[in-house]
């Protein structure tokens, strides 16, 4: 076999396989021939619960519980410091906009599921508990709040809960506090 036929060969079994795992990966849900994360995203915006029903958030509690993988994916969204660098530097130049998404992003697309779907989502607590640990401290009393509309069903986040509103050791010290 000559060298050039190997060449064509390798390179034709790996686009096969970037092909095959391509359509394999991107299997997300859809409804009204909208991806959920193009609900996702319409849906992040306005506050949480909202006053009234929006498309998105009937289109997120129609693909339902065939969805928390993505949403569970959002929540696990954390920028890296050099992401974070990169972005900074992005901002500071006017030539060239692009939307980049960031974990406020995917954390906000995230709420949106969650206030969505409502006790639905109940499954996703333990990583929404996780998540609370490096998410934006904007977000936070907004799951906080859904999760206390889930009543005892959140029970798995309440040691998150504590670990973030815990006075950290060092304050108390500096401030005097003894508890």
């Amino acid at each position: 076999m000559k060298r050039w036929q190997v060449i064509v060969g390798c390179v034709l079994a790996a686009v096969a396989i970037v092909v095959v795992t391509w359509t394999l990966w991107r299997r997300e849900p859809v409804y009204q021939g909208k991806t959920l994360n193009r609900w996702l995203i319409e849906a992040n915006s306005g506050s949480w619960p909202r006053q009234s029903v929006v498309p998105a958030d009937e289109a997120i509690r129609q693909i339902g519980t065939n969805g928390f993988t993505i949403v569970a994916n959002l929540l696990r969204s954390h920028d890296s410091v050099l992401k974070s660098k990169l972005l900074a530097l992005y901002h500071k130049q006017s030539f060239i906009r692009l939307h980049i998404p960031t974990q406020h992003d995917r954390h906000g697309c995230a709420l949106a599921a969650c206030w969505a779907l409502g006790s639905e989502a109940k499954a996703l607590v333990p990583e929404v508990a996780k998540a609370l640990s490096h998410m934006d401290p904007y977000f936070r009393p907004a799951f906080e709040n859904w999760l206390q509309s889930l009543g005892s069903d959140a029970d798995a986040a309440v040691p998150a809960l504590i670990k973030i509103t815990a006075i950290p050791q060092k304050m108390k010290k500096s401030v005097g506090l003894t508890f």
